[in-house]
């Protein structure tokens, strides 16, 4: 039984990394020992996938030969013979009927073509269109095998032999013969060779490159023409180990590939003999620093409990006495340390929140200032400018409605097309003018002159100077209990035509109602409300809408509620804007009513 006496050096309490140690040392061999399983995994199937390679590409050998032997002979016949030579009806005749059985095996054998001794055909006998399949090059000396070709989903190759009369080749002989390949012959390869292996054949190029099946494939990127082994990854199969072998008299390649994954497949034999091991080793060390660590694990515990504690802000934690070893004395420094830490940190958050405030409150002086400074050199470029456009364009519009007026007068017999004109030039002068007074006003507001001002009298002089239209109905709500107010009459009266004549524009093409409310607003105020039924104003615009030159209309500049709040603001009152889309929209000018100012 291992000492629990108090005052032991933590140096004789190292069985604790026994654990460790061991399962250091079973990783290490776990991983050699999988590393040369993998290994010798490897160096296994590639001398398998190279034996089979060059089993597959000499297997056929024989019956290679024996097609191309039979295919020599019938090239030195006469009737082929003479069939180059002149090629007429009678020796077409003639070639069909020799060559007939060379296409018996509907099958396999697609066609038969004859060329003479430039490549040019001169007889087709077939099947299928072979017409169309790419001549095979310059007419050899000796029978041979052609590449394979990809005709109309059919893998089919050549097999040529040259035409001889005496020594001297004049033609040559083409069999078309279609590549046999079925899902059954696919999987009984696959059996065959074992480890969910995939045979492929096809050009060297990768131009044709197919399964037993007759799935297409994508060659493995190895360029000698001898073959050769490589790992590379085939497209939605994943990583392969693949040998390729020329197939001997043929101008083909055969391909052997074994999915890597299937290879590798034995390391989980391995792992489970070996886990066994591992499991045993585990148990005696997990025993042994167990109780090793009883004295020391217990300890760190509570320290580490404590230090996360502090971290996140907790200085409550208490820590026990361990006696006078290692351990008691790094729970007393970290006491020490934990009240040191907790008053430097009440200190710093003191501090902290003392600058941030200060900080807070300059930059928002600041922002404060910056947008003041920017308002009002924006307010004042536009004064000077909207001044100048107004005079200048003053004395124009005034000549002009003189002049419309002139010509209505003169023109007494005037056709009803020219009054009509008339009429818009008179419109669009008027829309003019106002648009040039917004200009003036906002550029030479006038101070106030303020004294006591009814209501009424001034709804009725607003009512008056801007009529409705024929497809709005307005009305007046002017409670009894309404004060007067103290205000300059010239600017109220301006600023409620400017609200009415904007309920009328929101509502020309679908009309509606405009209602003028006016009633007390608490101790020393009076609330006059314009609202319209119209299409409302969008919530995102709610705030720019008292903008200078801020508009959603097709006409105006977007003066007219800017120099509104301006004399609102500059008669003591505010004007607010209220509105939903689609339920219409509410201006609220508030004014200081004759109570609250003689007050």
């Amino acid at each position: 039984m291992l000492p629990t006496v108090r005052g032991v050096s933590i140096e004789r309490k190292l069985p604790l990394l026994i654990s460790a140690l061991l399962l250091v040392v079973i990783i290490v061999l776990t991983g050699s020992a999988l590393r040369e399983v993998q290994r010798l995994a490897i160096v296994a199937a590639r001398a398998r996938l190279e034996a089979l390679a060059s089993q597959f590409a000499t297997s056929s050998t024989d019956g290679y030969r024996r097609r191309i032997a039979t295919l020599s002979a019938t090239g030195h016949n006469d009737t082929l013979v003479q069939l180059v030579q002149s090629t007429t009806p009678a020796t077409r005749a003639a070639a069909t009927k020799f060559l007939k059985p060379m296409t018996a095996d509907t099958s396999q054998d697609i066609g038969v073509q004859v060329e003479d001794g430039s490549g040019t055909r001169l007889f087709v006998l077939g099947t299928a269109p072979i017409d169309s399949l790419a001549p095979m090059g310059r007419v050899a000396d000796s029978a041979n095998f052609g590449p394979f070709v990809d005709h109309a989903g059919l893998i089919v190759y050549p097999t040529s032999a040259p035409i001889i009369t005496g020594n001297h080749v004049i033609g040559r002989l083409i069999q078309w013969r279609r590549l046999q390949l079925s899902e059954r012959a696919s999987k009984a390869i696959a059996d065959l060779i074992g480890l969910n292996g995939a045979v492929y054949v096809g050009n060297p190029a990768g131009d044709v490159w197919i399964d037993l099946a007759g799935h297409r494939g994508v060659r493995a990127p190895i360029t000698d023409p001898r073959g050769g082994f490589i790992e590379f990854t085939r497209p939605g199969a994943g990583a392969q180990m693949t040998a390729i072998k020329p197939i001997i008299g043929t101008p083909w390649q055969i391909e052997i590939d074994f999915p890597r994954s299937a290879i590798l497949s034995g390391r989980e034999v391995f792992l489970r003999r070996f886990g066994v091991v591992v499991i045993l080793l585990l148990v005696l060390g997990v025993v042994t620093g167990v109780v090793a660590s009883r004295r020391i694990a217990r300890p760190l515990q509570e320290l580490t409990g404590a230090a996360e504690s502090i971290a996140g802000g907790d200085f409550s934690r208490h820590i026990g006495e361990y006696g006078n070893d290692e351990v008691g004395r790094l729970a007393r420094a970290f006491r020490v340390m934990a009240e040191k830490v907790q008053a430097t940190q009440a200190g710093l958050e003191t501090q902290v929140s003392n600058r941030t405030a200060e900080l807070r409150a300059a930059m928002k002086t600041v922002e404060d200032t910056r947008d003041e400074l920017v308002r009002k050199e924006r307010l004042a470029i536009l004064g000077q400018l909207s001044s100048g456009v107004g005079h200048e364009l003053r004395n124009p519009l005034g000549v002009m409605n003189n002049a419309v007026y002139y010509l209505e007068a003169v023109l007494t017999d005037a056709t009803p097309t020219t009054l009509e004109y008339l009429g818009i030039l008179k419109t669009q002068i008027a829309l003019s003018e106002k648009i040039v007074r917004d200009l003036l006003d906002f550029a030479r507001l006038k101070n106030p002159d303020r004294h006591t001002v009814p209501i009424d009298a001034i709804v009725a002089d607003n009512l008056k100077s801007i009529p409705a239209p024929a497809n709005i109905q307005t009305l007046t709500e002017l409670s009894p209990s309404v004060p007067t107010v103290c205000a300059d009459p010239v600017h109220v009266k301006q600023i409620l035509d400017n609200l009415t004549a904007n309920a009328y524009q929101a509502m020309a093409q679908t009309g509606g109602t405009v209602t003028i409310r006016a009633t007390p607003d608490g101790p020393g105020n009076v609330q006059i409300d314009v609202i319209d039924t119209g299409p409302g104003i969008a919530r995102e615009n709610l705030d720019k809408v008292f903008e200078p030159l801020f508009t959603t209309k097709a006409r105006g500049i977007g003066l007219g509620l800017a120099v509104s709040r301006t004399l609102a603001t500059s008669n003591g009152g505010t004007l607010t804007a209220m509105s939903a889309p689609g339920k219409g929209a509410t201006f609220r000018l508030v004014l200081p009513a004759e109570e609250r100012v003689s007050a």
